[in-house]
């Protein structure tokens, strides 16, 4: 049955720059599913730059949508602005994907929603009725984000907006194939409390392109070893735990044999407390600290990746109990020790999958800690990892991601 499929259409409103990892997810599985002879169409957002369009290809269709406006850089505002803006997020999403041009995308294609927020879903459920079943696409949505609350063991307000909006799928799905996937059995678990539908789950495809030298411990060329905390800048990535480790090593003088490197760049969404953190961090003034002031392309990105000897993740546990991370599956597949927040889906992988240590949520001296434990173990943890990352690989690839996407979209 797989080779009656034509073609596979990525659809994700936030594509248009190399913020976040939006990009590199289509690229890496666009590549392969290139490789298996099937088309495709990648609708992003209208105001997708110029250099991605060479690269993907792109139909600019999706408005910039109103909670991404200025107003978000206040808590207060953006609280109000979230609930305000959900109906014009709602229409605006359905009116410019009944907009797309999808001639030639029939039964034998895969419409594949990558990035579903409450409302992208709301919207979803109503569009695919727009099909003839007997010409309709396959529509699957990736459930990549949690909005369960873990310390207070209930749905957040918008999990009833999920709960609602898969409601409307299970209708939907009475005459048309519509499938929902998650990339992590936690996140899996939890929305499979919410509907009667399956909940499948996929890799996740951000290992391609990765830099395919050996992966032995690798030494820095100053012999000191290179911290990165990777990825797109917010709080809860932990950016002011970091920043806060690395002051209480300088103040005990424990800053020997390391150096570290983070990225910091302007974002719609900019967290106060994430400025004051990096700016405390610069007027250390340390030698030692690399900040990239900007997004990096895909080249760019996995270079930095390569030259890492470890990978800190120090993630809020709140926000990150059950949700994948990118640059996480990226050191594990480079075999890169990494340091990361306990009671995460990171802290589940990596002790069956890699090599480092877990740190308390939130808990800059842990942290401080852990990276001197990495530092004076690196040799025996940077060779567990190497060790380890095949078995990753095997799983997280990207021609994994489409063989399990197809397998999905058939309903097996």
């Amino acid at each position: 049955m797989r080779a009656s499929w034509l073609g596979i259409c990525v659809v994700d409103p936030w594509l248009r720059d190399y913020v976040g990892h939006d990009f590199n997810y289509v690229s890496s599985i666009s590549r392969a599913i290139s490789s298996q002879g099937l088309e495709l169409k990648v609708l992003a957002a209208r105001d997708c730059i110029p250099s991605i369009r060479q690269i993907l290809p792109v139909e600019p269709i999706f408005r910039r949508l109103p909670m991404e406006g200025s107003t978000w850089n206040n808590r207060v505002a953006r609280a109000f602005a979230g609930y305000a803006s959900l109906a014009s997020n709602y229409a605006r999403f359905s009116s410019d994907l009944a907009a797309a041009d999808l001639g030639g995308v029939n039964a034998h294609w895969i419409m594949f929603l990558e990035n579903a927020h409450q409302f992208n879903l709301l919207a979803w459920g109503r569009w695919v009725r727009r099909y003839h079943p007997g010409s309709a696409p396959a529509f699957v949505v990736m459930l990549r984000y949690s909005y369960f609350d873990v310390r207070l063991q209930r749905w957040r307000k918008s999990g009833h907006l999920v709960r609602l909006a898969l409601r409307t799928l299970e209708k939907a799905s009475l005459v048309h194939r519509v499938r929902l996937v998650a990339d992590s059995q936690e996140l899996a678990n939890q929305y499979r409390s919410l509907t009667r539908l399956p909940v499948g789950l996929l890799p996740t495809p951000l290992t391609c392109d990765l830099p395919s030298q050996d992966r032995a411990p690798r030494s820095s060329p100053d012999g000191n070893l290179n911290v990165l905390l990777p990825g797109r800048p917010s709080f809860s990535k932990g950016i002011a735990t970091f920043a806060t480790a690395i002051e209480r090593l300088a103040n005990k003088r424990e800053l020997s044999g390391l150096t570290f490197t983070l990225q910091d760049y302007q974002t719609f969404f900019r967290e106060p407390e994430l400025a004051r953190a990096i700016a405390a961090l610069r007027q250390l003034n340390l030698p030692g600290v690399h900040i990239v002031p900007k997004p990096l392309g895909e080249e760019d990105y996995n270079r930095m990746m390569s030259d890492a000897d470890v990978v800190v993740l120090p993630y809020f546990q709140e926000d990150y109990c059950t949700m994948v991370s990118g640059p996480f599956v990226e050191a594990l597949a480079l075999g890169k020790p990494v340091v990361v927040t306990e009671g995460t889906w990171m802290s589940g992988q990596l002790a069956r999958f890699g090599a480092g240590t877990t740190v308390r949520d939130r808990d800059a001296d842990d942290l401080a800690r852990a990276i001197c434990a990495v530092r004076d173990n690196y040799r025996q943890l940077a060779e567990l990892a190497a060790a380890r990352s095949g078995s990753w690989i095997a799983y997280h690839n990207p021609r994994n991601f489409v063989n399990e996407l197809l397998k999905v979209a058939e309903g097996s």
